[in-house]
């Protein structure tokens, strides 16, 4: 008999984790195939009693409620949740409790998870890889057509964006990108970013710390490219290659696998590895938060950005 019952659906299915996103997708899945859903916020405690039990004084009682922000509660009302979750029966999901970026150190946290009604999945950032898998699908639900290099760039610049990534979708689609594919600087623009191509190329010059890196820097410039956006690209690189330096030294079979590096980029972060010791791809990145904030601050774009680069390609260490 207590076999039979491990095996009963729990009651509480329990959603944690930095995937904001990712989580209230799954809720809002779940809200969908039920009959009624109720979403509440994690300090009503008391209305989701009323509503589990039959007791609100309007409408059908809801078969599924939704909480949506867990993650803020006290202790008093983090107590209250507990003590639900023990009266409700398995056999049946009838509570969704959703905490994104959750404190995973606090207590009723941790009670949770180990309760015997309760169903917990913890639901992290979604790496590139994991946002062009789901990515490929939505593309290929919705009958749009993109470059494989295009996909592979929207999946790093918005992973683990969904609801950017169905809008880009839509929007793609609107600009015939179901009758053919579309390339990255299509993409590139209809996702709000300009120059790809450059910007791509000019990454892939500083990380080979090739010498026309500077006269690509002061290019881009000119052009009306903004600084913050060159900053983005070279940052995100950066701790690519940092990544895939600390996966070497663990002795990972695949490093560039194990960072998460996009299949296109992975032949010049391999190159490019081979001329950086890892203490210097952090004072770079320390140096490109320092200029990020010079700009911000109304400093010079040029004069930021040109010395960084020029000390970057100046002095490449020997393998």
């Amino acid at each position: 008999m207590e076999q039979g019952r491990e095996r009963l659906v729990k009651p509480v299915l329990y959603l944690f984790g930095d995937d904001e996103q990712g989580i209230w997708d799954e809720a809002q899945m779940l809200a969908a195939r039920a009959r009624r859903a109720l979403v509440l916020e994690g300090a009503e405690v008391g209305r989701a009693e009323e509503a589990l039990w039959g007791t609100e004084m309007f409408g059908a009682p809801p078969d599924l409620v939704i909480v949506k922000t867990m993650q803020g509660v006290d202790a008093k009302a983090a107590g209250r949740w507990l003590q639900l979750c023990e009266r409700l029966e398995p056999g049946v999901r009838r509570l969704v409790l959703c905490a994104p970026g959750v404190d995973v150190r606090k207590a009723w946290h941790k009670k949770l998870i180990a309760h015997p009604h309760v169903e917990a999945r913890a639901m992290p950032q979604p790496s590139a890889e994991d946002t062009e898998r789901w990515l490929n699908q939505l593309l290929a639900e919705s009958g749009v057509k993109l470059a494989p290099e295009a996909v592979a760039w929207l999946a790093e610049r918005a992973r683990g964006m969904r609801a950017a990534l169905r809008a880009f979708v839509e929007r793609a689609r609107l600009a015939g990108g179901d009758q053919a594919p579309l390339g990255l600087s299509e993409v590139a623009a209809l996702f709000g970013e300009r120059a790809p191509m450059q910007l791509s190329e000019w990454v892939d010059a500083v990380a080979m710390r090739r010498p026309e890196a500077l006269a690509q820097t002061a290019r881009l410039l000119r052009e009306g490219v903004p600084a913050v956006q060159m900053i983005a690209w070279l940052g995100m690189r950066l701790e690519q290659m940092l990544l895939v330096a600390w996966h070497q030294a663990q002795h990972a079979a695949d490093p560039l696998k194990a960072a998460g590096v996009p299949y296109p980029a992975r032949g010049v972060i391999k190159q490019a590895l081979s001329r950086w010791r890892a203490s210097e791809l952090v004072d770079l990145i320390v140096q490109l938060e320092e200029a990020e904030t010079a700009i911000k601050s109304g400093g010079e774009a040029l004069g930021a950005l040109v010395p960084l680069v020029q000390r970057a390609v100046g002095a490449p260490h020997a393998a």
